[in-house]
């Protein structure tokens, strides 16, 4: 996997959540979902499909419930993650919906 940049703002989003940088990068990996949000950034993210099947652990990792409700923020030109969100709530639907 290409190595992924994480902003000053997106490493304390994704402690604020509760994840770990891992976590992230499994979502972006994973990610069936897209939307762009302007300027470039694209927001990723697990369908609910995704969600619903909750994939089995790859060699021992298992993502956390949190990850399964969270959209990625990235820059897909530098590959630099801007910010980590929940998908719902007011915030996460503007993200989160195509």
């Amino acid at each position: 996997m290409t190595t992924l940049q994480f902003s000053d703002h997106a490493r304390s989003r994704i402690r604020h959540r509760g994840l770990r940088e891992r976590d992230v990068q499994a979502i972006v990996g994973r990610a069936e979902g897209e939307a762009d949000v302007g300027q470039g950034l694209v927001s990723l993210f697990l369908t609910a499909a995704q969600r619903r099947q909750r994939p089995v652990p790859v060699d021992g990792y298992r993502m956390p419930d949190a990850a399964f409700r969270t959209a990625v923020v990235i820059d897909p030109r530098s590959l630099t993650i801007v910010t980590v969100l929940k998908m719902y709530g007011h915030a996460g639907r503007r993200y989160a919906r195509p």
